[in-house]
């Protein structure tokens, strides 16, 4: 959870290089779940946020305050994992995207047969 998404290994921009289905599959759900940890861990954020620190019996620092950031980073990594895949915001991102990234490429692919030209012309004139 170090930093921005980042587009995973052998990724292209839009136009770019083909991937198979099983890769496309893999940096979804890759992308989905670090999605996951990011939402998690801007959760913990918010959550600390509403403690306040000044009736504590020991000062804060800019050390502790560090050392919590990166406390929650990595809570942020393992909460996920307790939801169980069938619960966690991953898969469901995932299912989600999966069922968008599918009609996107059947968008995509010209029509093999007569009939479906047709049938794809007949959907953009409605």
């Amino acid at each position: 959870m170090s930093g921005p998404l980042r587009i995973p290994d052998g990724a292209t921009a839009a136009g770019g290089g083909r991937r198979s289905a099983a890769q496309e599959e893999e940096a979804l759900r890759r992308t989905a779940s670090q999605l996951e940890g990011v939402f998690v861990q801007q959760l913990f954020k918010a959550m600390r946020a509403t403690v306040d620190d000044e009736g504590s019996l020991v000062a804060t620092g800019g050390g502790e305050t560090m050392f919590r950031d990166l406390l929650d980073q990595r809570i942020a990594e393992e909460v996920p994992a307790q939801w169980g895949a069938e619960h966690g915001l991953a898969e469901k991102l995932y299912q989600q995207l999966r069922t968008r990234l599918a009609q996107s490429a059947a968008a995509a692919e010209p029509p093999t047969t007569t009939a479906d030209a047709d049938q794809a012309a007949a959907k953009e004139t409605h």
